[in-house]
C-alpha cells in the first residue's frame, strides 16, 4: 500500500535571485548546474570537509528563478545564516518556508493526479528524490490536509522514514551523520550524487579530493541486513576471526547502518549477543 510519510523533522529553505545557481556551485560539494535536468543532493562543508548541513535542492516549477532546499529542521535556521553570510552583496533572496509541510512518497513512480487528489489537492510535487532511482518523491503542502475516508494511503512518521532510508542503504540524520564530524566520503555521499570531482572549487573540497585521490578514507558508513538477531545503537561489530571491525549507528527492525573500518565493506559481520548482519549491494550512483 502506498505510504506518504510526515516528516516534521524536515523543512524547507527558498532561494531566488540571477545568480542562485552560481553562488551555490561555489559554495556546496554537488554540481547544482545540473538542476535543469533532475534534482540535486549536496551538502555544505566545513573548510576542514566536515558535513554542516545537506539538502536536496529542488527547481520550482511554479516560478522561474526560485529553488527549494529540503534540509533538516533541526539546523534549518543555522543553514539559512550560513548562507546569508556568504551571499554578501548578491541579489539573492533566501528564506525558511517553515509554514510548508513536508511529504514523501515511497515508491518508483510519481503518484497520479487521481491519486493525489485522493489526499488533498493543496499537495505540490518537488521533485523526485536523487539519492536512488526507486527511492521515493518529495511533496510540500502549506496546510494540514486530512485524509478523505476512502483513500488507500497510508501515512507514517519521521522514524518510519528513517528504517525506510535504511533498507535502501541511505544514511539520514544525526543518528548516522554526526554534524561537523562525517565527511562526505566517510557517508558514502559519492556514491549516492553529492560529490563533483570536476566543477572546481567548493568549501571543503581541497579535504575531499585528498582523500579520494590519495585512498585515505579508513572507515565508511555502510548499511546492512539482519539475517539474525537485533541490534542496537553502539554494538560493536565483529567478522568470521572475531575483529571488532565496526559498530552499529542506527537500526531498525530489519536493517542497521554501520560504521565500518574500509576493508571489511563486503564482510558479513556480527554482534557479541549473536546477531548476524549481511552488507547490503553498495549504491553504484558514481561522483561526477
Amino acid at each position: 500500500m502506498p505510504i506518504f510519510f510526515k516528516l516534521s523533522n524536515k523543512t524547507i529553505l527558498s532561494l531566488a535571485g540571477d545568480t542562485a545557481i552560481p553562488f551555490l556551485q561555489g559554495l556546496v560539494s554537488c554540481d547544482v548546474t545540473k538542476i535543469d535536468k533532475n534534482p540535486q543532493f549536496g551538502a555544505l562543508l566545513s573548510p576542514q570537509g566536515k558535513i554542516l548541513y545537506d539538502f536536496i535542492l529542488f527547481k520550482s516549477t511554479e516560478e522561474d528563478g526560485l529553488f527549494y532546499l529540503v534540509c533538516a529542521q533541526d539546523t534549518a535556521e543555522e543553514f539559512l545564516k550560513k548562507l546569508k553570510l556568504y551571499r554578501l552583496r548578491q541579489k539573492i533572496t533566501l528564506a525558511h518556508l517553515s509554514e510548508e509541510q513536508l511529504y514523501f512518497y515511497a515508491g518508483d513512480t510519481a503518484l497520479p493526479p487521481t491519486a493525489l487528489a485522493e489526499v488533498s489537492s493543496t499537495y505540490s510535487l518537488l521533485g523526485q528524490d536523487p539519492r536512488h532511482p526507486n527511492f521515493g518523491f518529495w511533496y510540500k503542502t502549506a496546510s494540514t490536509p486530512e485524509m478523505n475516508e476512502n483513500t488507500n494511503i497510508e501515512t507514517g512518521n519521521p522514524e518510519q522514514f528513517h528504517d525506510y532510508c535504511l533498507s535502501f542503504g541511505i544514511p539520514e540524520g544525526p543518528q548516522d551523520i554526526i554534524q561537523n564530524k562525517t565527511t562526505l566520503l566517510e557517508a558514502g555521499y559519492d556514491s549516492l550524487g553529492a560529490v563533483s570531482y570536476k566543477k572546481g572549487c567548493y568549501i571543503g573540497q581541497e579535504v575531499t579530493a585528498r582523500m579520494h585521490y590519495r585512498g585515505l578514507l579508513k572507515r565508511k558508513l555502510l548499511g546492512f541486513s539482519l539475517t539474525s538477531g537485533a541490534v542496537t545503537f553502539g554494538e560493536r561489530l565483529f567478522n568470521e576471526e572475531g575483529e571488532d571491525v565496526g559498530k552499529v549507528t542506527s537500526a531498525s527492525q530489519t536493517h542497521a547502518m554501520c560504521h565500518i573500518k574500509i576493508n571489511f565493506l563486503s564482510e558479513t559481520l556480527k554482534t557479541e549477543a549473536g546477531a548476524i548482519l549481511t552488507p547490503l549491494t553498495p549504491l553504484t550512483q558514481n561522483a561526477f
